[in-house]
């Protein structure tokens, strides 16, 4: 009978995704009527049998003593809140939990949950199957942290065991009819603040499929479970990214989003996608933005440390024992932090990152990083969650705490933050900061929906006034002046006044320390107040924008802690602007999916009628300014 059962349970695991124990598949029959005496009498006596450890583990990585009873696996299963705080709706998660199950000495403060569906995810070494006599088995997917592959024989074979891969191979037997590779996002770990499973990054490697240039059909590819991501509004405009050598990224511009169906596809047609023009490949990468890999990340500190001109020191470490790096660059007055990724699928900061250092140490003839040196002192964090960066989460780090809002405990004390156990990325980041000082803060992310870069300010803070206003305007206005891929009409929709959520990070960079200090968001999309269909926003544009933080800083530098009312003189090109809410269907590229074209001449209207108000309201923002 247990043979029977284990094959049972191995047939609806592999071919029906069903979740569970074997137990639970003997619950699960009897609940349905089937029939299996010999199951219900093995039941029952290892109900009534004393625990018992099992003989022998199949684990080869299992370290654990067994004579001990049931312990957790210390290994680690690697398993983006829109707007990040600024009034946008989140949607519901999936309540799986692809954490860590650690051994009882484990200090790293992980709480194991039984999530929404009551699944838990984590390593498994069925010890409760071996004590009622089976054959011990870890699940399939234990094997591979990142995701689930195809299987061997597949005519497509998708795998993601690589750093921050994420899928899950659902059905791989038709790849170019129908809905083709059915794939799903393996979501984050679950997010006890949020009460969610975060999800929407993914990256894998397909190796043998058909790009349709011999004839056939090319292969499709689809996500199953775009719809229940954590911002499905997020989906329309959306190309995917593609790659033949994971250096150069283009954009399959043939991807389609169902909103009926909750899908997102795209083929791998070469003539669908004019950014593979020229290129060769028999294996083909895919991803929800180009991946900034840990590898990249060492090589990128290494380089940049090794210019006298710039230092580095680790500041604490991660739950998963990875160095928490600063990199201080400059000499001058005034200090300047940039800190990137708290969201580890928004590999965009990073690039921004990497963009900065390198104008900053590596163009030795460049007068006004010179300039920005002598006036400032840049204290810069590459990447803030290099564990969810590995593990391939979207929002979290490794276990499950969404960094951009542990920077303050709860109001009502109900949920600590940050803490060592939880989120020590904030905590030693905030240390640092309270020994150092700033004066000026940008933290850099990247946004799902809103196909476009600009900045999320301080207008709910208690201190919004005029000498935050006038900050605020001057970053944002000089950074659309030099560099034309930034605007300053669209963002979130502000806080209301005295309502800023303090435990989000600019906010409480902003308000702990009186200084200037944004978010900075990047699409995910094409950038469509300058579009390239064919790359979208793209690492070589993330980083050209973080290289021109060096300009903003260097125009910004005499305000931030100027004293007396420096607003007054301050040039009217500067003035603040109230921006407007920025939605994915506002102002979506042509060629991507989601498009719903007709409707350009009433946007064009609408958009001449926002630009009067927002002209009248600066106005009035001038004359009030001028009487205080």
């Amino acid at each position: 009978c247990a043979a029977r059962l284990q094959q049972i349970y191995t047939m609806a695991s592999l071919n029906q995704g069903f979740e569970g124990t074997a137990s639970d598949m003997a619950a699960a029959m009897k609940a349905a009527g089937i029939k299996m005496p010999e199951v219900e009498a093995t039941a029952q006596r290892v109900a009534a049998a004393p625990p018992s450890a099992p003989d022998v583990c199949t684990d080869p990585d299992c370290t654990h003593d067994h004579g001990h009873g049931d312990h957790g696996h210390d290994g680690h299963d690697h398993g983006h809140d829109h707007g990040h705080g600024h009034g946008h709706k989140e949607e519901a998660g999936h309540g799986h939990d692809h954490g860590h199950e650690h051994g009882p000495d484990c200090d790293h403060g992980h709480k194991e949950e039984k999530h929404d569906d009551g699944h838990d995810h984590g390593h498994d070494h069925a010890h409760m199957a071996a004590a009622e006599g089976f054959t011990p088995m870890r699940r399939i997917e234990s094997h591979h942290p990142h995701g689930i592959p195809s299987r061997n024989n597949a005519p497509v074979q998708i795998s993601c065991e690589f750093d921050s891969g994420n899928i899950e191979v659902v059905d791989d037997t038709m790849p170019s009819e129908g809905l083709g590779v059915q794939l799903k996002i393996r979501p984050d770990v679950y997010t006890e603040l949020e009460k969610k499973s975060h999800s929407q990054w993914f990256h894998f490697k397909a190796s043998g499929a058909d790009d349709g240039s011999t004839g056939n059909t090319p292969t499709k590819f689809t996500i199953v479970n775009a719809g229940k991501c954590s911002f499905p509004d997020a989906w329309p405009g959306t190309t995917v990214c593609a790659s033949f050598d994971r250096v150069n990224w283009f954009r399959c511009l043939d991807t389609v989003w169902d909103p009926e169906a909750g899908s997102l596809s795209w083929t791998w047609a070469r003539s669908e996608h004019p950014g593979a023009e020229g290129k060769s490949g028999s294996v083909a990468y895919f991803a929800y933005f180009a991946p900034y890999s840990y590898e990249r990340h060492l090589d990128c500190l290494g380089r940049i440390t090794s210019s006298p001109l710039a230092s580095s020191k680790v500041i604490g470490r991660t739950l998963d024992g990875r160095d928490l790096d600063l990199v201080t660059i400059g000499t001058g007055p005034i200090k300047v932090w940039a800190i990137h990724r708290q969201h580890p699928g928004e590999s965009q900061a990073e690039f921004y990152a990497e963009g900065l250092m390198n104008r900053l140490v590596e163009k030795v003839d460049d007068a006004l990083a010179r300039k920005a040196r002598q006036m400032c002192t840049f204290y810069i964090i590459p990447n803030m969650n290099p564990d969810g960066s590995v593990r391939g989460h979207l929002r979290t780090n490794a276990c499950g705490a969404n960094l951009n809002r542990e920077w303050q405990t709860s109001p009502d004390g109900s949920y600590e933050a940050p803490t060592l156990k939880r989120s020590p990325e904030v905590y030693y980041c905030l240390q640092e900061m309270d020994k150092v000082g700033v004066d000026m803060f940008v933290d850099v992310h990247g946004d799902e929906e809103i196909p476009m870069n600009f900045v999320s300010g301080m207008e709910g803070l208690k201190g919004w006034g005029p000498r935050l206003q006038a900050l605020q305007g001057a970053f944002v206005n000089s950074y659309v002046r030099f560099n034309p891929d930034f605007q300053s009409e669209i963002s979130y929709e502000p806080e209301p006044p005295n309502e800023g959520n303090l435990a989000i990070c600019s906010n409480h960079v902003a308000n702990r320390f009186n200084c200037l200090g944004v978010t900075l968001e990047q699409p995910f999309k094409d950038c469509v107040s300058m579009s390239d269909p064919a790359k979208g926003w793209s690492p070589e544009r993330c980083m050209a924008l973080g290289a021109t933080l060096v300009d903003v800083a260097v125009h910004c530098a005499p305000y931030v802690r100027a004293e007396g009312p420096f607003w007054e003189t301050m040039d009217a090109q500067d003035a603040y602007t109230r921006p407007t809410e920025g939605t994915a269907n506002s102002t979506i590229p042509q060629r991507s999916a989601g498009w719903s074209g007709g409707q350009e001449g009433e946007i064009t209207q609408l958009d001449a009628q926002l630009a009067e108000a927002e002209a009248m309201i600066s106005q009035i923002n001038a004359k009030r300014a001028a009487l205080l």
